[in-house]
């Protein structure tokens, strides 16, 4: 039997391709659970916890200053009247740990006279800050100050705030994991799922300072009398909020 060319090659080419078929893996479409990643259901709740706390510490910042046509005379009359104050803070049981210079500053003292900046002297600025534990010696503390520096003194600012702050800070963040899971428990009685695993926790918390402002604090030489400088403490709400994300089943 003979076959023409032709012929030879177009059996030659059957062949290949049922051998290829042969040799070949079938293919099979992806299923549905392997195409698509499984995204968890989650429950997310927000609490909040907060603690009124009483301050117990205050931050005092104070500054002397001295003007005079001499830089020498202007310093002199500072260290003066720094002096004097640091004995009034001594006398009151103020502790060395608790007074701290922020600053020391030297400038020129000028005025605007006929469209130009003339100088008039130099002032020298003294900066102190003083932390006092014992509320109810505040306000004799804040007088003797005045007393003792007069009209160079300046209060810059009056701090109410609490010393140890981490103590309520957890207490507060308790309060709020417990309100969360308080309201997911609810939630998920209500609407028949499951709580699973705890996914995340993200916690902030606010810690707010008083800032009762006094301004530029000054008195004559004048005695002060029997009245004090009266000061309101208050409370301070520490409070802190909690987002819990649970998977539900």
């Amino acid at each position: 039997m003979k076959f023409t060319y032709f012929g030879l090659i177009t059996i030659l080419l059957f062949a290949s391709i049922v051998a290829c078929s042969a040799d070949s893996s079938p293919i099979t479409p992806p299923s549905a659970a392997t195409s698509e990643s499984r995204e968890p259901r989650t429950l997310s709740i927000s609490g909040n916890g907060s603690v009124e706390v009483f301050p117990d510490l205050i931050i005092i910042s104070a500054q002397v200053t001295a003007v005079d046509k001499s830089v020498l005379t202007a310093r002199e009359q500072a260290a003066e009247t720094m002096a004097s104050l640091l004995k009034s803070l001594e006398e009151n049981k103020i502790a060395d740990k608790d007074v701290s210079t922020t600053s020391f500053r030297i400038s020129e003292k000028t005025i605007w006279r006929d469209g130009q900046s003339v100088r008039v002297g130099f002032e020298v600025t003294n900066s102190l800050q003083i932390s006092v534990t014992n509320l109810d010696l505040a306000p004799k503390i804040l007088d003797d100050l005045i007393a003792a520096a007069k009209d160079k003194i300046r209060i810059d600012s009056f701090d109410l705030t609490i010393a140890n702050k981490e103590q309520y800070l957890e207490t507060a963040r308790n309060k709020a994991v417990q309100n969360a899971k308080d309201q997911a428990a609810t939630l998920s009685a209500a609407t028949g799922v499951k709580l699973g695993n705890i996914l995340s926790i993200n916690t902030q918390a606010h810690i707010p300072t008083q800032y009762p402002r006094f301004g530029v604090a000054s008195m004559e030489a004048a005695p002060m009398g029997d009245t004090s400088t009266p000061i309101a403490f208050g409370t301070q709400n520490i409070s802190t909020t909690v987002m819990i994300v649970w998977e539900i089943e």
